[in-house]
């Protein structure tokens, strides 16, 4: 017999009674992580639960960071914070993903800054100004050197890439870009009432946003990909 919460899977997402049963076996089973794996710091989750409500995040544009193909059919928009853990943890993750799902899969990597906004403000610096390749690869030397981020690092690190050093030190302190993220870190916790990094939004190709939190491992976000691609 279907379930409430199955209907409201096959209403949300237009998948097949299969397909649904997928996904709502999925989001059963992360409940049951979420709610055993407690969590004292609530701004750091490890796991979380997928949901199928509605949630309000601005549209995905090409003033995005974005890795994966434009044409695909599903989205992963991630909210991060280069000084966050479990982000580190699952940014891995999510280049694998993007990678094994070659033309089906796009990352659109956000900030939300809750711990370092300097290194959002910097790595913003390498993204505009040099594109979303060299933005992803300065996101792979953050977090792969996440303990050791301080303002030397983050130029170095922007300048190995070929940002010039007065590019670098003009764009770091304008204040449209300071204020830019500084807002779009107040709306999207209001708005979309994110509190914690890492949180994702599955967004399918019929604009359905599925979110979900914390660092999933590979397996548990390939599950929810491919319940997507039935």
């Amino acid at each position: 017999m279907e379930t409430n919460n199955e209907q409201e899977v096959v209403k949300k997402s237009g998948l097949s009674l299969p397909g649904a049963i997928v996904v709502a076996g999925f989001l059963i089973s992360l409940a049951i992580l979420f709610s055993s794996s407690g969590g004292d710091n609530p701004k750091q989750a490890e796991s979380g639960i997928v949901t199928s409500k509605d949630v309000a995040i601005p549209e995905v544009t090409e003033g995005d960071f974005i890795q994966g193909s434009s044409k695909a059919d599903i989205t992963i928009v991630e909210y991060s914070d280069f000084s966050c853990g479990f982000c580190a943890k699952y940014h891995p993750t999510m280049k694998q993903i993007v990678s094994n799902y070659e033309g089906k899969v796009k990352w659109v990597y956000r900030h939300l800054p809750i711990f370092n906004k300097p290194a959002a403000v910097s790595s913003s610096c390498v993204g505009n100004i040099l594109g979303d390749e060299a933005f992803f690869k300065y996101a792979d030397k953050l977090f792969e050197n996440q303990k050791d981020i301080n303002s030397d690092l983050l130029k170095r690190e922007a300048l190995a890439l070929g940002l010039k050093d007065s590019e670098y030190d003009s764009c770091i302190n304008d204040k449209v870009l300071n204020d830019k993220i500084s807002s779009e870190f107040t709306s999207v916790r209001v708005l979309a009432g994110f509190n914690g990094t890492p949180t994702s939004v599955l967004i399918d190709k019929d604009g359905n946003m599925y979110p979900f939190s914390g660092a999933l491992p590979y397996e548990e976000v390939s599950a929810l990909v491919d319940s997507f691609l039935i």
